[in-house]
């Protein structure tokens, strides 16, 4: 499920997720400059950012007269759709745009080569977020053959040993 969301003049469209108050780190919202969800830039922003500087399209909507609300209705059902059809694209895109943006963080620049992963299926769990990850539903980064956490981005390349 998604959640359009709308900043000045800009259209954003996020997988909906609990934002909590204690929920720290980086989410992926993408501008949808087109109806062509290749088009859309993923944005890496601070979950505490999300709610004020990027607020669900509802909040608009409250502002707007009967036919004006039936337009932008119909235009959030049609991203809502387009993000849904989408949805296996669009996380492979969130889950680079993470792991880019940690590697670049830890001073650990990306080759930006990634692969899906052909062996049988393997399960863990995030050294860094502790969040499931899963060959059947997440890439590798070439660098490290590690698994790339679709929640906060992190692979084998930031991981300590010692």
């Amino acid at each position: 499920m998604y959640n359009v969301l709308k900043s000045g003049s800009e259209i954003f469209i996020r997988e909906q997720i609990n934002i909590r108050n204690d929920l720290i780190g980086d989410v992926v919202i993408f501008r949808t400059e087109t109806r062509n969800p290749n088009d859309w830039v993923p944005k890496i922003v601070n979950v505490s950012k999300v709610r004020e500087n990027f607020p669900v399209l509802r909040r608009f909507l409250e502002t707007l007269d009967q036919s004006q609300k039936k337009k932008w209705k119909k235009f959030e059902a049609d991203l809502l759709e387009l993000a849904m059809l989408n949805h296996a694209m669009l996380k492979k895109k969130a889950t680079i745009a993470l792991n880019e943006n940690l590697l670049q963080k830890d001073g650990n620049p990306s080759s930006g080569e990634y692969f899906v992963p052909k062996k049988s299926q393997y399960q863990n769990h995030c050294w860094k977020c502790g969040s499931d990850v899963d060959s059947e539903f997440q890439l590798s980064h070439s660098e490290c053959k590690w698994l790339i956490c679709s929640q906060c981005g992190a692979c084998g390349c930031g991981f300590d040993r010692s």
